[in-house]
């Protein structure tokens, strides 16, 4: 066996789970397979995913700052020249090659079951609608570019080269519990940071608001970021620093939302244990929908998780709003 990252031992693959095989073998990954040669033909890429599995295995996810060092190393290597020439072999080589995960100005190398590592290109643009934010594949397009939004994920942030570009940089002193939206919770005061080849830069999922300046040069910059860490993020607004709503980090919960309410409004009385199944997830907000929606369908089981949710449901808002449907459920009665 190669001294690649997890060895495989007949264990079901998980999510994005790494798996190495015996050598000159393919990797089997849970993801594109391109993604996965990517990682076994550049070995300053296969190195470093190795060892930052490594270093994730234990007190994730404080232990992604220990990564720090091997970040800075892998930006500072010739890695980037052998990437490029990697890439342009494989588009001229196979004419069905995409780069998945990707957008115009940049894409993600390696997505595991612990962390993310991409790189963009940050370039001056006369147009105002197109800023080096709004064209970074790992921005949410719903989100809106007049607000502030908290990051999801521990993150590290570096430039190769002589470029640099701008942040605002705003924290939130208090974000705990994060599932639970407090609009009393001030930012701190905007300060603008440099980003640029002289040090890595480290931002604390939730507590760290960052907002990308346009730049005023081109910059190849470097992202390494755990995947989300909780099911919730704030959205702020910038000119009272105020908390506005809270917002799901996964289109999977939301979409849970969206198919909920598609099957209450065609009434497909047939979805009812969908519904009751569906109330063991474990994002509040999905819960909740799974409730509002089987009312709809069934009013006395909608009554029965009603009155499990009001005493024993993990989320406050969730007892709350269970409480209180109950009463006017009684009262219109």
């Amino acid at each position: 066996m190669t001294d690649f990252a997890i060895q495989y031992a007949g264990e079901k693959i998980k999510a994005n789970q790494i798996i190495c095989m015996k050598k000159d073998k393919p990797f089997i990954k849970n993801m594109h397979p391109y993604m996965a040669n990517r990682i076994a033909k550049l070995p300053q890429l296969k190195t470093f995913v190795s060892r930052a599995q490594k270093i994730l295995s234990k007190d994730f996810p404080n232990s992604f700052w220990n990564c720090k060092t091997l970040f800075e190393d892998l930006i500072k290597s010739d890695f980037v020249t052998n990437l490029i020439n990697y890439e342009l072999s494989c588009l001229v080589n196979d004419g069905l090659y995409t780069i998945s995960d990707s957008s115009p100005t940049g894409f993600f190398l390696v997505h595991t079951d612990k962390f993310r590592l991409a790189i963009s290109v940050f370039e001056l643009t006369v147009d105002p609608d197109t800023t080096a934010l709004a064209k970074l594949a790992m921005e949410d397009p719903l989100s809106r570019k007049d607000m502030l939004y908290s990051l999801t994920a521990h993150q590290m942030m570096g430039v190769r080269g002589n470029g640099s570009f701008q942040i605002e940089h705003y924290r939130q002193c208090n974000p705990y519990p994060i599932e639970i939206l407090d609009k009393t919770r001030h930012l701190t005061p905007k300060e603008i940071i440099e980003i640029n080849s002289s040090e890595i830069r480290c931002f604390k999922a939730h507590e760290d608001i960052i907002k990308i300046i346009e730049p005023s040069e081109i910059s190849t910059v470097f992202f390494f970021m755990t995947n989300d860490l909780g099911s919730i993020r704030w959205e702020y607004d910038p000119e009272t620093r105020k908390p506005t709503r809270a917002i799901a980090t996964s289109m999977n919960s939301s979409r849970l939302q969206w198919a909920a309410e598609c099957l209450s409004e065609l009434e497909c009385v047939d979805s009812v244990s969908a519904f009751e199944k569906l109330y063991k997830h474990p994002d509040h907000f999905v819960r909740w929908s799974a409730i509002s929606n089987l009312i709809q369908l069934d009013l006395q089981k909608g009554i029965s998780l009603l009155k499990k949710a009001s005493v024993n449901d993990g989320h406050p808002h969730v007892r709350d709003a269970a409480q209180r449907s109950l009463k006017m459920l009684l009262d219109g009665n």
